[in-house]
């Protein structure tokens, strides 16, 4: 137990640490797309308010660059954690049409892969705000 514990409290402090010590290095660095990371990048995650982006906001293509950086690395560590068989669901899942935190909760996953996907989903949440927060205080 002490081991599973210490191995969330060492990933949650190493990926606070890169949030909070380099806010300024533009997370959209280009990478390959697998097939399984084209299939996520248009499903974006349920508890994410986009309503200020919809309702006005322009965004620049920067800007939508970045947003696409955060769900591609989210949708990559989403992968490193379930094996392929898992994968393999969740992309039959996406394609029927699946939003991406329902596909993620129809496949049979242990407790220590929902903590660490739940968490991934959270902290790509919070930094897709955070560049719709920058983005709207520079606007107005």
């Amino acid at each position: 137990m002490a081991i599973k514990n210490t191995k969330r409290l060492s990933l949650f402090a190493a990926v606070m640490a890169i949030f909070l010590l380099l806010p300024g290095i533009a997370w959209a660095a280009p990478t390959k797309v697998s097939a399984i990371n084209a299939t996520y990048l248009t499903q974006p995650s349920k508890s994410v308010n986009y309503s200020n982006y919809r309702s006005g906001m322009s965004l620049t293509p920067m800007l939508r660059q970045q947003i696409q950086g955060i769900r591609q690395r989210r949708n990559r560590d989403i992968q490193a954690i379930l094996d392929s068989s898992q994968i393999q669901q969740l992309k039959h899942n996406l394609r029927s049409g699946d939003r991406l935190d329902v596909a993620i909760k129809k496949l049979n996953v242990t407790p220590d892969q929902q903590y660490m996907i739940e968490s991934m989903m959270r902290i790509s949440e919070l930094k897709i705000k955070a560049l719709l927060s920058k983005h709207s205080l520079e606007m107005g």
